[in-house]
């Protein structure tokens, strides 16, 4: 098994009249995911940095987990996320949907990622 893709039933649709309530709903389904330990590495995607910093502001006592773009160059981001996993820590990666483009993590680096909104209408 490769993976599989699961979409969480959410009551609000991320578009611009919903976009609090949705990233609230993500907030807690993202802690439900940390809470449950069973994925050491996580990946976090937005489709604006608002958003980003909306999630951010829903999860401020995960804060110490997440290892978050802008924070600091994106090489010194993924060798952190590297180093927690090898050491059997619970590390986060949140970015912009551009910060995964070229992003090679395999088997525990990566086992979960969360996508606030696609980058293109359904």
């Amino acid at each position: 098994e490769q993976g599989k893709i699961v979409i969480p039933r959410m009551r609000f649709e991320p578009s611009i009249d919903n976009e609090e309530q949705h990233i609230a709903e993500m907030a807690a389904f993202f802690r439900e995911q940390v809470e449950s330990k069973k994925h050491l590495g996580m990946l976090v995607l937005f489709a604006s940095g608002r958003a980003m910093q909306r999630f951010l502001d829903y999860v401020t006592d995960l804060r110490l987990m997440l290892l978050v773009q802008g924070d600091q160059p994106r090489y010194r981001l993924v060798e952190l996320h590297r180093k927690r996993v090898a050491n059997g820590e619970h590390s986060v990666l949140v970015g912009l949907q551009s910060f995964a483009e070229g992003l090679d993590l395999k088997g525990d680096l990566l086992s979960q990622v969360h996508i606030h909104k696609i980058a293109f209408p359904p």
